[in-house]
């Protein structure tokens, strides 16, 4: 008897559920009855998709305000048009929807959740009306993002090429430009604390990359794979540089890591095969396994650091050229580096730090106030360059610095 009773409830429930889904003009759509609004439910389709931002049904009207779980799985959609109704893309939405190639994304969207566009290989072509929008999105994994496939990205049906990031927004998100090969120039203004895990990994074709003061924190692999890079500055009240955040940056040739940070995470500068100075803040105490590894044009490493810094499991410069490079370290820590057990002792030489390495490390790293840089010929840089450099400031002055 009780297992009747509970045979009953079952299809009772079922049926339910199932009355709530309703096909309409080929969609199918999940209703909520007591918001009216309306989610798209798994649905086979083919051909160009163009969903509507409300529906009728049983002369009530919906609201599209989602697209649901696996709604559109291995469906024959060439392209897609959501409406400025939709808030959600759920997660594989669009899964493995390979011969899609491409897709509007309204303002109205504000998440996007894990795997909504895995598989969707022929992917070309993004459509958005407000940066601002696509800057709040918050996407949940790396193929949230249909820029992980798409390699065009068009604002008002504008090809997106260098990007000025609105001044309402203060962190940029996890996976925001994740393998956008037609960004060449980010201005990142000074609301921003935090620059979020993969945000722009990928971006082969950047190659300045200014980060400013107000930022703290540096996700995992934020600018890993940017191929292009050949100056990056990062802003002295950075604290957290995440792991692997540059590597495989194979255009750097120098870089800061400021003051404040206390710990150079996991495989930060893997790769960077053409790194040749690296300067450490004082602060930091701890460098992760990988940190500078395959950094194979490795010529001078200046730490400041207050003490010998700790380097974890002793990797932190395997495959590099550090065993040839020399080691500027402040003049009372020379013996303790030569002395240190750890990988510290194996630079080809061990020197202590001038007046002058410490005024170039200023010069790199305070680029906040310059708004030019030009040679002895008056020709002008993006970017500092070895040698004379005449820079202009913000307050109009110019100033004339020697980079090694």
């Amino acid at each position: 008897m009780k297992r009747y009773t509970l045979t009953i409830l079952i299809c009772l429930f079922t049926t339910i559920v199932s009355a709530d889904v309703v096909p309409i003009n080929g969609i199918n759509y999940e209703l909520n009855s007591e918001d009216k609004t309306a989610s798209v439910a798994k649905t086979s389709f083919y051909g160009d998709l163009v969903l509507p931002s409300s529906i009728v049904y049983n002369d009530e009207t919906y609201i599209v305000t989602s697209i649901g779980a696996w709604a559109f799985d291995c469906a024959g959609i060439t392209s897609a048009v959501i409406p400025n109704s939709v808030t959600t893309i759920s997660y594989s939405a669009f899964f493995g929807c390979s011969i899609m190639e491409s897709i509007v994304i309204p303002s109205s969207v504000t998440s996007i959740e894990s795997d909504a566009f895995v598989n969707c290989k022929k992917l070309r072509a993004v459509y958005i009306s407000d940066l601002e929008a696509w800057c709040k999105i918050k996407f949940a994994a790396q193929e949230s993002n249909p820029l992980t496939h798409a390699k065009e990205l068009y604002l008002d049906n504008e090809l997106v090429k260098d990007v000025d990031i609105p001044n309402n927004i203060t962190e940029i998100g996890n996976y925001l430009f994740v393998n956008y090969s037609n960004l060449t120039s980010i201005i990142i203004h000074g609301n921003i604390t935090t620059i979020g895990d993969f945000a722009f990994s990928g971006c082969s074709n950047m190659s300045v990359v200014d980060i400013p003061s107000s930022v703290t924190k540096i996700g995992a692999s934020s600018f890993s794979g940017c191929i292009g890079l050949t100056s990056v500055k990062i802003g002295e009240n950075v604290r957290t540089i995440g792991r692997s955040a540059f590597s495989g940056c194979s255009g750097l040739e120098s870089i800061v890591i400021p003051d404040k940070v206390t710990w150079v995470g996991w495989s930060s500068f893997y790769k960077c095969t053409n790194l040749k100075k690296i300067y450490l803040g004082k602060a930091v105490t701890t460098i992760d396994p990988e940190a500078f590894q395959y950094c194979k044009s490795m010529q001078d490493f200046y730490s400041f650091a207050e003490q010998v810094p700790s380097l974890v499991n002793n990797s932190a410069f395997w495959m590099s050229s550090f065993t040839s490079a020399t080691l500027h370290v402040p003049a009372n820590l020379v013996e303790s580096y030569k002395q240190s057990t750890s990988a510290w002792n194996r630079f080809g030489s061990i020197v202590a730090l001038t007046e002058e390495d410490t005024a170039i490390k200023t010069t790199i790293n305070s680029l906040d106030d310059i708004q030019e840089y030009h040679n002895l010929n008056g020709q002008k840089f993006k970017a500092p360059q070895h040698g004379i450099n005449i820079i202009k400031m913000s307050d109009g002055n110019y100033k004339k610095v020697l980079l090694k």
